[in-house]
């Protein structure tokens, strides 16, 4: 097939993708949440610390006197900013969560208080679903979990309150995340003795929300069922909660599960075999304690918030992943072709694809006008299960913009193509 029959035929496939995501007017898609891990494929299971830790200690905090600590890192990343949002503990009653900031995820400067509270605030659990801002925090001792909203306009400083969507309990870390199509929240008691589970199909909605008929789905195990951080959905379906292990002393170190069963009958998990992922140094600013994590898949690795504690102070740093280009292939567990990468993406996605026969290999990312952006890969591969990433950047490194784009694989004498969502 020629170049130019080439680019009319992609020009129509992208036209018929544009026509049937937009044919059944009035009816909206079901927005994920934000982040999406969907498309990765490995837990951050191997994890070194950058050398300029701590990035943030409670000496960095510049609007509140007499601070005791800062703990509880939570991530967020947009349009090239880095937010973290964290507990600040002062001497006297009440508590605080402020937000730094960042370029690079790396070095980080201290902004501002952006909630405060006469209880205990902690845990501030930060997300982003159907265009708004969400805050999930801790208020001990009181007997709710309680959700905060920001607009974009108001975000990241303004924070109002939804609703207290579980109440009845004193909850400890409540953890959310989405998974086939409901709410689902993993929360303990504070002396780390029971694991609630809840689920919901209605974010806000404090009627919607339902005690999980296996609950408590953990008991008697302080190891492993305080929540330490962000539950990952990634790849397959596979569903990573983090704990923070109380066996011993409170927050000891972290311990990663995975989720092997859930739906609204059932609750199955298993503790993975490089637990615990995060585990006291022996010195320095985490020398005694490690309890909390938030990854973030930036492109090839994974960038990860924490906390350590030294003597009586705790501080945050950065821990990050060796870099990951691709997996080994495995088994082939359908034909040849592209599987359809969650859309859209914002802007790294994962490409994955089978090889029935190993040979030659291209894989091209094309605009809607059927030219070229970028050649992700060309070169031979074996048989097998094969995946690459993508950053969103054409040939130049420059990022593209927002709009439908298509990747062709081709292999020996077989084409497949996938279409893909860029948003920013």
């Amino acid at each position: 097939m020629s170049q130019v029959n080439m680019q009319h035929l992609l020009r129509i496939l992208l036209l018929l993708a544009l026509m049937m995501s937009s044919a059944v007017s009035g009816i909206k898609a079901d927005p994920q949440p934000i982040p999406d891990w969907r498309d990765v494929l490995y837990p951050p299971l191997e994890l070194t610390e950058i050398e300029s830790n701590p990035v943030l200690t409670k000496f960095d905090v510049d609007d509140h006197d007499s601070i005791s600590f800062v703990a509880d890192p939570f991530l967020f990343h947009e349009d090239g900013i880095w937010y973290m949002f964290f507990e600040i503990k002062p001497y006297t009653d009440g508590g605080m969560i402020s937000v730094a900031t960042s370029p690079d995820g790396l070095e980080w400067t201290y902004d501002r208080i952006v909630l405060w509270d006469v209880t205990h605030l902690s845990y501030p659990f930060v997300f982003k679903w159907d265009g708004m801002y969400y805050m999930l925090p801790d208020h001990y001792p009181q007997e709710f979990v309680r959700l905060y909203r920001a607009t974009p306009e108001q975000f990241p400083y303004q924070w109002e309150k939804v609703a207290d969507i579980l109440t009845g309990r004193i909850f400890a870390d409540s953890s959310i995340f989405r998974y086939d199509d409901l709410w689902w929240i993993l929360t303990s008691n504070t002396s780390a003795t029971h694991l609630y589970l809840y689920y919901s199909h209605d974010l806000t909605d404090p009627e919607a929300w339902v005690e999980h008929p296996m609950s408590p789905v953990r008991s008697s195990d302080p190891a492993r069922i305080r929540c330490g951080g962000r539950p990952l959905v990634l790849a397959n379906e596979r569903i990573i909660r983090f704990t923070q292990d109380c066996s011993e002393v409170y927050g000891l170190q972290v311990r990663a599960l995975e989720i092997d069963r859930l739906d609204t009958e059932n609750y199955e998990e298993h503790e993975l075999p490089e637990s615990p992922i995060l585990q006291p140094t022996g010195s320095g600013w985490n020398g005694t304690r490690m309890h909390q994590i938030d990854p973030w898949w930036i492109g090839d690795r994974w960038l990860c918030a924490t906390d350590g504690k030294q003597h009586t102070s705790w501080a945050i740093g950065i821990y990050m992943t060796p870099v990951i280009t691709g997996i080994p292939p495995t088994a082939v567990t359908g034909p040849f072709g592209l599987h359809g990468n969650p859309n859209p993406c914002n802007p790294n996605t994962t490409l994955l694809f089978d090889l029935p026969t190993g040979g030659r290999t291209d894989l091209r990312i094309f605009d809607i006008g059927g030219r070229r952006v970028i050649n992700l890969y060309s070169g031979d591969l074996s048989a097998g299960r094969h995946s690459v990433n993508w950053n969103g950047c054409g040939e130049s490194g420059d990022p593209l913009p927002s709009g439908l784009y298509l990747a062709r694989l081709q292999a020996e004498n077989n084409s497949d193509l996938c279409r893909i969502i860029l948003l920013k």
